[in-house]
């Protein structure tokens, strides 16, 4: 028996600062628990601090995803064509062509601007622009002219375009099938545009601050399958308000043509946010499930080892 083993032939003590297994009921740890995840004084304020975290980064990405929808729906290539559908509906150009269909053509004839009585935008169209490619009158090349700068100025000025024959501006009852459209088409001019679009940034920042606090709050797989999950739920906060819109426009208006073309250009464009907010949905669910598949996994493993 050598002198630097003890009697009886046992093993020499561990190293001075080794960490010493710890027994307990659920059997023998490698090392002390981290006090601030499971026993600690402290693992109730950070469970609060991560729920906390948790359900404001769910408000903040359904702010940012409703924001950033309503500037994409305000957007030139989006309200353009809804537009366009709502001069046409609003101001019945078709029926007020027909109608002056010979005053109009003489007036290109002389070679001044040519105007359409009754048209309730203030837009006029040289006659140069009205003519086909032989030279003559085109009705229809009119009515292109009229619709597109009728849509150019409702992006510059909204709702507040819309005049009468002597230059007063058009009131209309807010929940009559004209109020709505023209309501419509306010919301889709320029200057909204660039309101929601300057919102943007804000709850953008905020997310990815507030996820940045769950990931450090959290522990394990857990501060992915909550970061997974508040996508998830924004993504479902957002679907279902443009959802209870596009079901919540078929109230309102009239039954007249004019109300079935509103509600036909609000459906359409509630298709921005319904699929933006279905790729939010899906993205946290392809973070959330692994995660969570993940963690339990490991955790089962662990209980195993033990």
């Amino acid at each position: 028996m050598s002198a630097s083993e003890p009697d009886g032939g046992a093993p020499p003590p561990a190293e001075f600062g080794a960490a010493a297994p710890v027994v307990s009921e659920g059997g023998p740890w490698d090392a002390l628990p981290n006090p601030f995840e499971e026993f600690g004084p402290g693992a109730g304020l950070r469970d609060w601090a991560h729920a906390v975290a948790s359900a404001l980064l769910v408000a903040a990405l359904a702010a940012w995803l409703a924001v950033l929808s309503l500037a994409q729906v305000t957007s030139e290539a989006i309200a353009r064509p809804a537009l366009e559908r709502a001069v046409v509906a609003l101001t019945e150009v078709d029926a007020l062509l027909a109608v002056h269909a010979d005053e109009v053509r003489e007036r290109a004839a002389g070679g001044g601007a040519v105007t359409l009585p009754g048209f309730p935008l203030a837009v006029s169209v040289p006659a140069s622009a009205v003519a086909d490619e032989g030279g003559a009158f085109s009705l229809a090349r009119l009515r292109g002219e009229l619709v597109a700068r009728g849509v150019r100025l409702l992006r510059a000025e909204g709702g507040a375009a819309f005049r009468d024959p002597a230059g007063a501006p058009v009131a209309t009852a807010r929940l009559s099938s004209a109020g709505l459209t023209r309501q419509l088409a306010e919301e889709l001019s320029a200057p909204r545009h660039q309101r929601w679009r300057g919102l943007v940034a804000a709850p953008g920042y905020a997310s990815l601050v507030l996820a940045a606090a769950v990931l450090v709050l959290g522990v394990g797989f857990g501060r992915l399958s909550r970061v997974g999950a508040a996508m998830l739920s924004a993504g479902a906060l957002v679907l279902a308000a443009a959802l209870l819109v596009r079901v919540g426009v078929g109230f309102a208006g009239g039954d007249d043509a004019l109300a079935t073309e509103a509600r036909a250009i609000v459906r359409a464009l509630a298709g921005a946010p319904i699929r933006n907010a279905l790729w939010l949905a899906a993205g946290g669910a392809a973070i959330a499930l692994p995660a969570a598949a993940l963690g339990r996994l490991f955790e089962t493993a662990e209980r195993r080892a033990r």
